[in-house]
């Protein structure tokens, strides 16, 4: 059996949605296992405590302290990215396993089922390296000023072996220490090539869960569809338009406030 290690790292929103998702990865591939480890903050998102969420389907969970001190978001996701994958880690030594792929991503994030089917056949066709990262749609080099070049990349998730996942998670110590600019989608990028980490492009749905999205996954997932559409790979440009539709519509409820 294959078994995945997926590292949930953020704060939980809509989770109790969000959460059926990820527990539909364990039913449709008898032959992949995932265990799923989660670090979120001691806070609230549209009314519900973090503290009060049923976090059952991990393997292990922690919900710490909010620091206020942690102030900027990537800083937030990179600290919180550090402590899954030391649970993950003491997991796998603990139990005298090694997984045979981790995926990073957060807990707010769909992916969709033919990432995971890539995912599964690049390790049984022994593709993961060590030193290399599956990446949404790879890193983008962009001329920002004469002569300076940044990197770009989605942060919706990451995935390879252990040990480059291991690096991908130094993150927040490289900022800490000054060796990485903390900003946005540059900072796990630039990390990456600074790292050497070699990184490839994969393509497949993936996008953030907003509250503007939960009505058609639960609809999707209560009629048997969602699940249906994880084991055949069908329906899913249907659902794909659908769920952007509700992306655009909580963009401009948000630029409204603004």
């Amino acid at each position: 059996m294959i078994r995945i290690a997926v590292l949930l790292s953020g704060q939980l929103r809509d989770w109790k949605t969000a959460s059926k998702i990820f527990k539909l990865w364990n039913e449709v591939d008898r032959e992949v296992r995932y265990d799923f480890f989660l670090s979120t903050w001691d806070d609230s998102y549209r009314g519900i405590d973090s503290k009060d969420a049923d976090l059952s389907m991990c393997t292990a969970s922690e919900v710490i302290f909010y620091d206020d001190s942690i102030h900027k978001e990537i800083i937030r996701y990179t600290y919180l990215l550090k402590r899954t994958n030391i649970i993950k880690n003491r997991y796998e030594k603990e139990q005298g396993i090694k997984y045979n792929a981790v995926i990073a991503t957060r807990p707010d994030v769909m992916i969709g089922p033919r990432v995971l089917q890539g995912l599964a056949s690049n390790i049984k066709n022994k593709y993961l390296g060590h030193r290399t990262l599956f990446i949404q749609n790879g890193i983008t080099e962009k001329l920002v000023e004469e002569n300076k070049h940044s990197f770009f990349m989605n942060d919706f998730y990451v995935y390879g072996h252990s040990k480059v996942v291991n690096a991908f998670a130094e993150m927040y110590d490289d900022i800490m220490d000054g060796r990485l600019e903390n900003r946005g989608h540059v900072t796990p990028a630039t990390h990456i090539v600074n790292n050497r980490i070699n990184n490839r492009s994969v393509t497949g749905f993936a996008n953030p869960i907003r509250f503007t999205n939960v009505q058609l996954l639960e609809d999707t997932y209560n009629s048997g569809a969602l699940k249906n559409m994880y084991t055949t790979s069908t329906q899913i440009e249907e659902f794909k338009i659908k769920y952007l539709v509700g992306l655009t519509q909580y963009d401009k409820e948000r630029h409204n406030k603004e």
